[in-house]
């Protein structure tokens, strides 16, 4: 993760928003006197949120690891899953 001074922060801010946006990649800003700070794109912020409520339910918690280490060929086909949603 990049780091920077809170004074280099304030100087190229629109910058700075520009690039987290872009790289999707979060910067962390530190200020001798102060908490460091993480500047992060808004969507890559809604994103963490997503993921954290939907961790934070235990059935869609266990949902999501099995999916995640479910094997390719056991996956169901395209079109069994657009023919299960009626579409």
């Amino acid at each position: 993760m990049q780091t920077i001074s809170f004074l280099k922060a304030c100087q190229d801010l629109a910058h700075l928003m520009q690039q987290v946006n872009d790289d999707h990649e979060p910067i962390k800003v530190e200020h001798p006197e102060k908490n460091a700070v993480v500047l992060i794109s808004e969507q890559d912020y809604q994103g963490l949120m997503e993921t954290l409520y939907l961790l934070s339910h235990p059935v869609n918690a266990e949902k999501l690891l099995q999916a995640v280490t479910r094997k390719p060929e056991e996956a169901m086909e395209w079109s069994q899953v657009k023919s299960t949603l009626e579409l």
